[in-house]
């Protein structure tokens, strides 16, 4: 089964769930005392479709298939699912999944603003 788990917690001494195998993420906020936890357990079958990354200001993922890829490539430029993704937040903020067509999971943190 793939698909992404998600939790916050803000005790320092707070063990995460064990999650098993996959690719996670970890931001913690040291000031607020809060930490995040990212997991990701996938399939490669629509592999051109998944992204699951870590910039400087962001954590994404999205898992399934997005219908509109090649016209999302065009439409930005841009060709690179995580790329094209953090450009359509930046310009559309929580009206991004308007812009995406398919049968998908994602989701998307901004670790300065500590939004999901």
């Amino acid at each position: 089964m793939s698909g992404f788990t998600i939790f916050h917690h803000t005790n320092w001494s707070a063990v995460p769930i064990p999650l098993g195998e996959g690719r996670h993420f970890h931001f913690v906020d040291e000031g607020r005392n809060k930490h995040f936890h990212f997991h990701y357990h996938g399939h490669h079958r629509f592999a051109k479709d998944n992204a699951f990354v870590e910039t400087d200001r962001y954590i994404l993922g999205i898992d399934g298939v997005l219908l509109n890829l090649q016209d999302l490539k065009v439409k930005t430029g841009i060709h690179q699912l995580d790329r094209i993704l953090i450009q359509l937040y930046q310009s559309y903020q929580e009206e991004l999944p308007q812009y995406l067509r398919g049968e998908f999971v994602g989701f998307l943190f901004d670790k300065n603003n500590q939004r999901l």
